[in-house]
């Protein structure tokens, strides 16, 4: 799970980066295997379009001091997988938990598992943004469903810009008047009225998209 601070500070290196680039994810370990990030250091390196290498010297103690418990690097415009070489190196460090990002915002994580009998394995994780759940929003009761009346043989179009709308006829698309309502007037050109049907005369036919 990571902090809006964090996801901001991603966002950021890439907008301003182009390149890859790497920092170190510092947090807690979670029930169930997962991690909570909300802090990050950035280690002295050096970047190209296709490789970072830190310069800085990491160490387990160095690790263990600063609560590292993840990597997060970015592959700049390519895909989120890790290369041959995050699966020989970075994977491999004293970190157990990595993610790769790139300029698009897309995440893609691992965590490193190691076996009773010796061996390893790297299970897929899913990268999180922290936000609270709430179990009541205020005023959600001001929040009322519109009750419309159901016409038979007719469609009702709604315009979400504004709010109106009216029935037409489902291959035509010719509107139908509703009752205790005024007839739509074509030719004052109201992109909010008119809605899909913009720019058509009455009875004028399909839409042509320009609204």
């Amino acid at each position: 799970m990571l902090t809006p601070k964090l996801i901001s500070v991603a966002r950021k290196l890439c907008k301003d980066i182009q390149r890859e680039w790497q920092i170190l994810l510092i947090g807690k370990e979670t029930e169930g295997g997962g991690m909570f990030c909300y802090d990050y250091y950035v280690p002295k390196q050096e970047t190209g379009m296709a490789s970072v290498k830190n310069t800085d010297e990491i160490t387990l103690e160095f690790v263990k001091e600063k609560k590292i418990i993840g990597t997060m690097h970015s592959h700049n415009d390519i895909g989120v997988s890790f290369s041959g070489t995050d699966d020989q190196c970075t994977n491999h460090s004293f970190i157990k938990n990595h993610i790769v990002t790139n300029n698009k915002h897309d995440f893609f994580a691992v965590s490193r598992i190691e076996l009773p009998c010796g061996l390893i394995k790297f299970a897929k994780a899913k990268v999180i943004m922290q936000a609270p759940r709430l179990k009541h929003v205020k005023g959600v009761e001001n929040i009322e469903e519109i009750k419309w009346p159901v016409y038979t043989g007719s469609t009702y179009y709604h315009d979400s810009r504004s709010g109106t709308g009216f029935y037409g006829n489902k291959k035509s698309h010719v509107p139908a008047v509703l009752p205790d309502t005024k007839d739509i007037d074509w030719d004052k050109r109201d992109r909010r009225q008119h809605a899909f049907m913009f720019d058509q005369k009455e009875h004028g036919g399909v839409c042509n998209g320009e609204f």
